[in-house]
């Protein structure tokens, strides 16, 4: 990561050596390796991009947690107990769930039951009613 981060600030010093006009009367280039020479500016910024994205890859969350998983014990145990406990509430929703669709369905076969009878309970009414009017 340092050696990265060493060659995009090299990479940025030369890109803005060759944007800038200040640095066009001193030969700055004399003393480095021929490639280095003759990088120009529209080599430089793939080249920046790259770098730039391979420090931010190594940067990222996901990778960092690689890491961690890879070196440490602690948070390996950690993790694998988090997820054991997500598994465990997703069983315990998964059954609450199954519990449910089969509370609804005895509800429905009792609402199916008690039809019937509210509506013959509501004809005897309107039929008492019709006759005391």
């Amino acid at each position: 990561l340092n050696e990265l981060m060493e060659l995009r600030a090299f990479l940025e010093v030369r890109q803005m050596e060759q944007e800038s006009t200040e640095y066009v009367a001193v030969d700055t280039t004399g003393d480095m390796p021929a490639i280095c020479q003759s990088l120009t500016l529209s080599k430089l910024a793939p080249l920046l991009a790259a770098i730039q994205g391979a420090i931010a890859l190594i940067n990222s969350p996901l990778t960092q947690q690689l890491i961690m998983l890879r070196s440490s014990s602690r948070f390996l145990a950690r993790l694998t107990t988090s997820l054991e406990q997500r598994v465990t509430n997703a069983d315990k929703l998964v059954a609450n769930m199954e519990k449910c669709a089969q509370r609804r369905a005895e509800l429905d076969g009792t609402i199916a039951e008690t039809q019937p009878k509210v509506a013959a309970l509501v004809a005897a009414t309107r039929a008492v009613q019709r006759s005391a009017e």
